[in-house]
């Protein structure tokens, strides 16, 4: 599974659960403690609103009170938005516009 995809479907995962530890993500997406790691950060640079309790017992949890979750595509679909503009850009001047 590609990067963007885990951290897209862990977006997902994450959303529907109160808490998660780094166990949860390594076994579910059988990933190293280091990856989980960066995965973590990875979702934080991408807005989501992330927390930790420090402890013998830690755990992680998203916030609830945020508005819109962001919106993450793979490459590919940036590349269908992009040729699909372009082949919109020609018919600008057709009428009904």
């Amino acid at each position: 599974m590609k990067k963007s995809e885990r951290l897209n479907d862990m977006i997902r995962y994450l959303n529907s659960r109160e808490f998660f530890n780094l166990n949860d993500l390594m076994d579910k997406y059988h990933i190293s403690k280091s990856t989980a790691l960066r995965d973590i950060s990875s979702l934080e640079q991408l807005g989501m609103p992330i927390f930790s309790e420090h402890g013998r017992h830690g755990r992680y949890g998203i916030l609830k009170n945020r508005l819109l979750s962001p919106i993450i595509f793979t490459m590919d679909e940036v590349y269908a938005l992009y040729f699909a503009m372009l082949t919109l850009e020609a018919y600008q001047s057709t009428p009904f516009t």
